[in-house]
């Protein structure tokens, strides 16, 4: 995919002075519009693996798993990204929130195009998980703590304010928005005390 992006922008740099300088065409506000109106609605997906997938196995099963009530148009695009079409703002946000997703073992990683952007300009850099804290001190059992623990995993963007038990003890719910480059942690290290005593919970 890079390849062709890359070829085709070499093209565009190569145009003579005298190609640039072919009038140049205004679009109509009302054909604007319609465009800015289908774009607000548009996430563009990535699945995030190496061997292509195939494309109409995927789509097929994405329309099963979401069950988008407005209907979803999924567009093949380059390689592994689609372009996702939603009829309305709330399917599209809850899809965004029940992520992350994921196709034959592999995370769908979203992104917001945005008024003349390419697909080359999207870079699919970060994805939203639920992560669950475990081994939490009762020092630790205020929505601010919370806070700062979520923060060391990455952006927080919600918690989950009653802890949840289950047979291995409570645990605490965030969720987080990180960097699909960044390791996943398998656990917090923390001086709650400033003693240099060690409180390591599991993630």
């Amino acid at each position: 995919m890079r390849t062709r992006l890359h070829c085709c922008a070499m093209s565009c740099n190569a145009l003579s002075i005298k190609e640039k300088e072919h009038p140049v065409c205004t679009l109509d506000v009302n054909l604007k519009v319609k465009g800015e109106m289908r774009l607000a609605l548009c996430l563009v997906g990535k699945i995030m693996k190496k061997k292509l997938v195939n494309r109409d196995v995927f789509m097929e099963v994405m329309n099963k798993i979401w069950r988008v009530y407005g209907g979803v148009e999924i567009e093949p695009v380059e390689g592994n990204i689609f372009a996702f079409y939603f009829s309305n703002l709330d399917d599209m946000q809850r899809i965004l929130k029940g992520g992350p997703w994921a196709f034959v073992q592999a995370i769908i990683v979203f992104d917001k195009p945005a008024g003349a952007s390419e697909i080359n300009d999207l870079k699919f850099m970060y994805v939203d998980f639920w992560v669950q804290i475990h081994n939490i001190p009762l020092i630790c059992m205020t929505k601010e703590i919370w806070m700062f623990l979520g923060g060391m995993i990455g952006k927080v963007h919600d918690i989950d304010l009653g802890t949840t038990a289950d047979g291995s003890g409570s645990f605490l719910r965030v969720r987080v928005t990180m960097e699909t480059k960044q390791s996943l942690q398998h656990y917090l290290r923390v001086d709650l005390l400033g003693f240099e005593k060690i409180t390591t919970m599991l993630l």
